[in-house]
């Protein structure tokens, strides 16, 4: 599983057996009918052997895979989305959520401003990019 021991989120397939249900206080109980169980924790290496003996002793079938975890990219990206990396705390305008412009993953949301001009250019060939730019209250407002 883990090289480093440390905590990590394990998807849990178990089936057959007996019922049973089972809680550590910090994830979810879970609950085993006899068919069919999935469901996602957090462990470390000891818990995952406890939960293993536990799933056994009732003689049921257990398959563990551990979730793939997220690349640098994907933090920074999930970061920027939530807001966590921005200067700002809110967006420009209410309209930019709905924008065909709006691209959270850059410093500047506005694509019509951060984007490379061949990308901004071909995005003009779309009505509602144009009407979206051409309405934009934060682009158009006079300084």
């Amino acid at each position: 599983m883990s090289e480093s021991g440390g905590i990590r989120l394990c998807t849990f397939r178990i089936s057959k057996g007996s019922s049973f249900s089972f809680s550590d206080g910090r994830n979810p109980t879970v609950y085993h009918n006899g068919g069919v169980t999935v469901f996602h924790s957090y462990v470390t290496d000891a818990y995952l052997e406890e939960i293993k003996k536990v799933v056994d002793s009732m003689g049921c079938e257990i398959s563990v895979r551990e979730t793939a975890s997220e690349d640098e990219y994907q933090k920074l990206e999930r970061k920027r989305l939530a807001g966590v990396t921005s200067r700002n705390d809110v967006w420009p305008c209410m309209k930019c959520i709905d924008c065909t412009w709006f691209d959270p993953a850059q410093d500047d949301p506005c694509g019509a401003r951060a984007w490379e001009p061949s990308m901004v250019e071909a995005m003009l060939e779309g009505e509602k990019a144009q009407k979206d730019l051409a309405s934009c209250p934060v682009m158009n407002r006079s300084n």
